[in-house]
């Protein structure tokens, strides 16, 4: 929806099943009638914890975790409100299959470089793996597995994942804090609700043929947001850059696509005259034809109403 002009505002009633107010945008599909990809909606799956007195509690010495997730006979496993620390500048846990909830009650790191790495194990017939608040900036999320990952009210260090990575849900949550892209793979659907992504000198997300559904995306940061290849299909709705710095020739689009999908709509906010983005999207299809589609001005604040791309396949 674009909000420049509070002249614009219309009022609607009834059953909206898609309503955008602004000129739709698209560099290649001007013939096709301008529509999201109707990519399919998951609700985030919740928590089904037995009572709080079952969980198994783990210690203030991380490098007794494994051992106290494996010995552990609930399903759900926490750690109380504090600071935790190990005799190292990082631990290795894995997270068995028997565990579906990991609560870590937003607990703190004990020192800035402090990594804690989840190993999820299991596989797409285990329950979904469920993790809350995981230490600030020190998880990284090693996804290897068919299994679904929970990722709620986090910023994570790292997410990775794999060629046969299975489904992921964040909601509230930040997935690097590093100078790595976060990868999805074409075997991936992931649901984002309030995406925060801050990678300096690095794209915030690769989408190799996955498909990418988003309610509320930020950064602050001006590296490229999102680029997609491999027939990937993405739908951002709302997005949020606030532009710090003045980009580079490789940070000058936003998205970035080859034969994929988008649709997108957003908004950036310049902090300096001449911080914004000079391309809103790039795109390129089979044959080598290659365009971008510019913003209005890098010296202000900018909104893109909606944009469209129907180069992995039409809806």
């Amino acid at each position: 929806m674009d909000s420049s002009n509070a002249a614009d505002v219309e009022t609607l009633t009834g059953n909206i099943a898609q309503h955008w107010s602004g000129t739709p945008q698209t560099i290649f599909d001007a013939a096709s009638t301008p529509d999201s990809l109707h990519l399919p909606e998951e609700e985030t799956p919740q928590a089904n914890d037995a009572a709080p007195s079952t969980w198994t509690m783990l210690g203030s010495d991380v490098s007794q975790w494994n051992a106290e997730l494996a010995s552990g006979t609930s399903p759900t496993a926490y750690v109380p409100p504090g600071q935790y620390l190990s005799s190292s500048g990082s631990q290795v846990i894995d997270v068995p299959a028997s565990v579906n909830h990991l609560q870590f009650y937003t607990a703190m790191r004990g020192s800035v470089g402090y990594v804690i790495t989840l190993n999820i194990e299991g596989t797409s017939a285990d329950a979904p793996l469920i993790i809350d608040g995981c230490l600030y900036e020190s998880c990284i999320f090693n996804h290897l597995t068919s299994r679904t990952v929970v990722i709620n009210d986090t910023t994570g260090n790292l997410y990775n994942a794999q060629v046969g990575s299975g489904n992921l849900f964040v909601e509230d949550s930040g997935l690097s804090t590093t100078t790595v892209p976060v990868t999805f793979y074409s075997t991936q659907k992931v649901w984002a609700r309030q995406l925060n992504l801050e990678q300096k000198g690095a794209d915030k997300i690769d989408c190799v043929g996955c498909t990418l559904w988003a309610l509320g995306y930020k950064t602050e940061q001006d590296t490229t947001d999102l680029v997609l290849t491999a027939g990937a299909k993405a739908e951002l709705f709302g997005f949020f850059n606030y532009q710090l710095s003045v980009p580079t020739a490789a940070e000058s689009s936003n998205f970035v696509l080859t034969d994929s999908s988008l649709f997108a709509s957003g908004w950036t906010e310049v902090n300096i005259s001449g911080y914004g983005a000079p391309d809103w999207v790039t795109e390129t299809r089979s044959g080598g034809n290659s365009s971008s589609l510019k913003t209005s001005t890098t010296t202000t604040n900018v909104s893109l109403p909606m944009f469209y791309s129907f180069g992995a396949t039409k809806p």
